[in-house]
């Protein structure tokens, strides 16, 4: 739900079955889906077990936030803070790591928008990712809004591919590529190729 229409997935629930049933996510019927978990045992002596008493399909969006719990996507305490996330930034342990670190702060300055317990300020920008996608637009019927998405957050960053709202880029060499070409709202870095590299290591330990 990039386009801001519900809290994000990490507040719980609400985005969840938001993101099962939204027309342009899964679009997928609650009732149908009480339908569906019915014809699958395995999932229904799970369901059973962890939520007592619960409809089916009520166990299945609280499995999945407790699930997105566990990983690491729901807000954790704290004030979502730049220096917070520097403060909970992995610990370099390889000198390119370390690089990478210093360009994500300084140079690169991703950390603008990509800080906070999740690393994102939960604000929207255009990324000249998607033209025909109205975005934060549809929400706040404003013009100006056209393209506008949520910033993402970075948490287990390697293993959340594809990237960008609507999944165009493959890997995060296709997202550094695009920034490295012009990023809209975003601008432009400017990064050799032993930075590119240092960069997408420290991306790869989020």
């Amino acid at each position: 739900m990039w386009d801001g229409g519900v809290t994000p997935l990490r507040h719980g629930s609400q985005g969840i079955l938001a993101a099962l049933t939204a027309h342009r996510d899964q679009d997928m019927n609650p009732v149908d889906l009480e339908r569906k978990l019915q014809h699958f045992t395995r999932y229904k002596l799970i369901l059973n077990r962890l939520y007592p008493g619960q409809p089916l399909a009520a166990g299945y969006l609280l499995a999945i936030r407790d699930y997105v719990k566990k990983i690491g996507l729901l807000s954790k305490s704290g004030d979502p803070t730049t220096e917070h996330s520097i403060k909970s930034a992995p610990k370099p342990t390889h000198r390119n790591i370390e690089q990478g670190l210093a360009l994500f702060r300084g140079k690169a300055a991703c950390i603008r928008c990509h800080h906070g317990p999740s690393w994102t300020d939960g604000r929207f920008y255009n990324l000249g990712v998607d033209s025909s996608d109205p975005g934060r637009a549809a929400i706040s019927l404003l013009e100006e809004d056209r393209g506008r998405f949520r910033t993402p957050p970075l948490v287990h960053l390697s293993k959340t591919a594809p990237y960008f709202h609507n999944g165009s880029a493959a890997n995060l060499e296709t997202v550094l590529q695009h920034y490295t070409d012009g990023a809209g709202e975003a601008g432009r870095i400017h990064l050799n190729p032993e930075e590119k590299q240092a960069l997408l290591a420290f991306l790869r330990t989020l």
